[in-house]
């Protein structure tokens, strides 16, 4: 007769209406210590399915305009500016030249889904991204993608 109770669920955490359609696998869950009242386990499958539907959402995907913060962008985004003054211009002086007196904006967003790796080593997230640059229409059109940089990110807590 055992001494404890066991029990094994199945359970999605998801954002917005998505449903999850990750694969579920099995779990090790060999205890070492009789110290402790409870376990937890966690599977990857959750925070998998949490990080799929946030990017299927587009939750992290946001736009710098020179309206962002209530302006604080607005003048790093031109083109050109003062001998004092900090603008892109001055880090890209291409764009200065091709472009002059202009205002761009950047376009941030996840490149695909993340997804994390639970073990006993921790837990590690990856996740890539891009950052694009777009220069505003002056007429109201379709805004023009100038430049793309694309970051991978790892994350890990032990």
């Amino acid at each position: 007769m055992s001494k404890y109770i066991e029990g094994e669920m199945v359970f999605d955490i998801m954002y917005g209406k998505d449903e999850c359609v990750l694969p579920t696998k099995q779990m090790d869950n060999e205890v070492h210590s009789t110290k402790r009242m409870a376990y937890v386990w966690m599977s990857e499958y959750i925070p998998n399915c949490l990080l799929q539907t946030v990017y299927n959402n587009e939750n992290l995907t946001f736009v710098i305009t020179p309206s962002t913060s209530d302006g604080r962008f607005a003048g790093f985004l031109r083109t050109n500016c003062g001998f004092l003054e900090i603008c892109i211009g001055k880090f890209l002086p291409t764009l200065r030249l091709l472009y002059p007196n202009r205002i761009v904006f950047f376009f941030v967003r996840l490149a695909g889904a993340p997804y994390t790796i639970i073990d006993a080593n921790g837990v590690r997230i990856f996740a890539n991204s891009t950052v694009d640059l777009y220069l505003l229409s002056e007429k109201q059109q379709q805004s023009r993608r100038l430049a793309r940089l694309g970051k991978s990110h790892f994350f890990f807590l032990n």
